[in-house]
């Protein structure tokens, strides 16, 4: 993601400089889509991950969001459409439009997703056991009638069986409880837990360092343990 900014701004600024550019042919276009491609790249990948999450949702979330990066992709061009029939009749906006554009972008980035990020995203996302069955229904809790059939109720999937990701996670969430860790420090266990730094945990909880250093400090007390490798082989325990 990072990347894509830095080469769209690229592609951009390379826009705003026509001497400059007399002889690059589309070496801004070229940068530009390029930015959107390593985008593209990262979105796929975040989208992916969270549908594998949540099978429930996977083609909803996917669907979903690639047809929010298809409108983005149409807006793009139509507006670039536009910039380019205005710079037509007055060739200043040649490079006054990508001046603004730039401004605009690096504003988006830095401002606008300062609290966002990809693996936040993820991580928020509970993984989902499919095929449980329904519950609290007496002698026939493991069945469920069909609407309309006439034929009675017919047994529901048995419980896929756990994932290694879902044996973690509740692996995670037992060890937290057993020593009473509240919410955030929970997060920040789960994250350590998978191999993540203090960096990681500072970027996707979005809090300072010495915040996330008072975290790993309580969490440690309460397990009892002094480093990192006595947390994992708690977890592996």
């Amino acid at each position: 993601v990072q990347l894509s900014a830095l080469t769209v701004m690229a592609g951009f600024l390379l826009a705003t400089q026509p001497l400059l550019a007399a002889d690059s042919g589309a070496a801004d276009v070229a940068l530009l889509n390029a930015g959107n491609g390593l985008f593209i790249m990262a979105a796929q990948m975040a989208l992916i991950t969270i549908a594998a999450r949540n099978p429930l949702g996977a083609i909803t979330t996917v669907a979903w969001g690639n047809g929010v990066s298809a409108l983005g992709s149409l807006t793009g061009a139509a507006a670039g459409m536009l910039a380019n029939s205005a710079a037509a009749s007055m060739p200043a906006l040649r490079v006054a439009t990508p001046a603004v554009l730039l401004l605009v972008f690096a504003a988006y980035v830095t401002i606008g997703l300062k609290r966002f990020t990809f693996a936040g995203a993820i991580d928020g996302i509970d993984p989902v056991l499919v095929g449980a069955t329904a519950a609290g229904k007496g002698a026939d809790a493991g069945a469920e009638a069909v609407p309309g059939t006439g034929t009675g109720p017919v047994p529901l999937p048995m419980p896929a069986a756990r994932t290694p990701e879902e044996a973690f996670a509740s692996r995670c969430e037992a060890i937290a409880s057993e020593f009473s860790l509240t919410p955030r420090e929970a997060e920040v266990f789960a994250m350590l837990a998978r191999g993540r730094d203090r960096a990681y945990i500072e970027e996707a909880l979005v809090v300072s360092r010495n915040t996330v250093k008072a975290h790993v400090k309580h969490v440690y007390a309460k397990l009892g343990i002094h480093s990192h490798q006595e947390l994992l082989d708690l977890v592996e325990g």
